[in-house]
């Protein structure tokens, strides 16, 4: 039995669970076989398009392991690299779908359509209401805030889940722009919005340290020094208060540089 938050007891079989699965996962982080175990979690499930939404919940079970075997090692570096690792991966291979057979990724990507035609209406127009100051605010706060509680008692797998959403409704958004628009390097750079890109970050940073504080409590680890984790989950916060600082400075220059370039009559 141990104490894991607050003063709950974890029956000693869950806590012998979780040690074979880090030992199991972490002698990948002993080279540099995470980055290609990172990459396949991330794309391959995805690559099995008859899986339709499944590959989402496939590949953050997969990154699940991998930030067990990193917070067994000890490697919070290496915890943050698999997730960006796998993020990039995945949105590689979705925008690509998203571009070239919109019909699978509707199918693969729930929401995406609908996101998609949301979004380009606030390009054409400069209006949606989730765009609004009073509303994106709330809802990113609330966001940040119960990722915290999840992302530790889900030791990660809880924000990797919903991860997974967010970003492939912003893939699929992208891979349409590239379709309909008339300069695909700006539109790929720029279509993932920069606030987007530092959300994403902050995301990172926190689920990394999150999932490494939570298991190594669990299993009876040494998890460092409360400075260790303040710095860490410092860092993430900062780059969620970048991601609304930027949204403020640059919605409106992203959108028009996106506009100009977007093909008012959209092909079918």
């Amino acid at each position: 039995m141990t104490g894991w938050v607050a003063s709950l007891a974890v029956p000693a079989p869950v806590v012998a669970g979780a040690r074979r699965v880090g030992e199991l996962a972490a002698p990948a982080f002993h080279g540099w076989s995470w980055l290609v175990a990172a990459a396949l979690a991330g794309a391959v499930p995805l690559l099995l398009s008859a899986l339709g939404p499944l590959h989402q919940s496939l590949s953050a079970v997969a990154l699940f392991f991998l930030l067990v075997g990193a917070a067994r090692a000890d490697a919070w570096g290496k915890a943050a690299g698999v997730l960006a690792v796998a993020f990039v991966a995945h949105s590689a291979a979705a925008i690509l779908l998203a571009r070239t057979a919109p019909t699978l990724a509707d199918a693969a990507f729930p929401g995406g359509s609908a996101y998609w035609e949301q979004t380009r209406t606030w390009l054409l127009t400069g209006v949606d209401p989730e765009y609004e100051l009073s509303s994106w605010v709330p809802a990113h706060l609330q966001l940040a805030l119960a990722m915290l509680p999840l992302g530790y008692l889900s030791l990660g797998l809880i924000p990797c889940l919903q991860g997974f959403h967010e970003v492939d409704l912003m893939n699929f958004y992208v891979g349409r722009l590239l379709a309909q628009s008339d300069d695909s390097l700006i539109s790929l750079v720029v279509g993932w919005h920069p606030w987007s890109v530092l959300r994403g970050v902050g995301f990172t940073l926190l689920t990394a340290t999150l999932a490494l504080w939570s298991y190594q409590r669990l299993v009876g680890q040494d998890p460092g020094s409360a400075r260790r984790l303040g710095l860490r989950l410092g860092a993430g916060a900062a780059f969620l208060l970048a991601d609304g600082l930027a949204k403020v400075w640059l919605m409106e220059p992203v959108r028009l540089a996106l506009s100009s370039r977007l093909l008012t009559v959209s092909a079918p």
